[in-house]
């Protein structure tokens, strides 16, 4: 049984040893683990452990991320917030999707194009405006903003929202052209 191996299937007492090498591979975990290291292999593996990071940062609460980044127990906790909520709700994705279904292959491609356009475009202006995405179910969204100008935030982050994504369709040739509109 290699190292890896051993790693892979060990007890929970080496979980350090067994995330390196999920997030970063056999090869580059054993050159770490066992010392014979370059520059450059900390450096690719510094390199996947902040792009893993920033991956799981844009799907997970930031509030969830601080505390696990800090060590704190996975246990889930209560803790009273200031801030302000924005909730969004996506129309016509119903639609859309259900419309294309019957293209097939192609049709989901389309769905799956249009709506990771949509929503990237509405994640990006949330991060930018500070905001922590909460959850996201479906074709809604529930974001946290806090801070001393939280509701400010929050109202410029729905209105900034609006005007961006407003006006916003897909045409398909030969099946029809698709609205998306937002409620907030």
């Amino acid at each position: 049984m290699s190292h890896a191996e051993h790693m892979l299937s060990a007890p929970p007492g080496h979980d350090a040893s067994r995330l390196l090498y999920r997030y970063l591979g056999i090869d580059l975990s054993d050159r770490l683990l066992s010392g014979t290291a370059r520059d450059h292999d900390r450096f690719a593996a510094a390199a996947q452990l902040a792009s893993a990071r920033y991956a799981l940062s844009t799907y997970l609460p930031r509030r969830l991320l601080d505390r696990q980044f800090a060590g704190l127990s996975a246990q889930p906790w209560l803790e009273w917030v200031d801030g302000s909520l924005l909730f969004t709700d996506v129309s016509g994705s119903t639609a859309l999707a259900e419309r294309l279904s019957a293209l097939g292959r192609e049709g989901t491609e389309i769905v799956t194009d249009t709506l990771n356009s949509y929503f990237g475009t509405m994640i990006q202006i949330i991060q930018q405006a500070g905001g922590d995405l909460l959850t996201f179910g479906g074709d809604a969204l529930l974001v946290l903003f806090e801070g001393r100008d939280h509701t400010h935030a929050a109202t410029a982050t729905a209105l900034d929202l609006l005007r961006e994504l407003s006006g916003f369709q897909r045409h398909v040739v030969g099946v029809g052209t698709f609205p998306l509109s937002m409620h907030i």
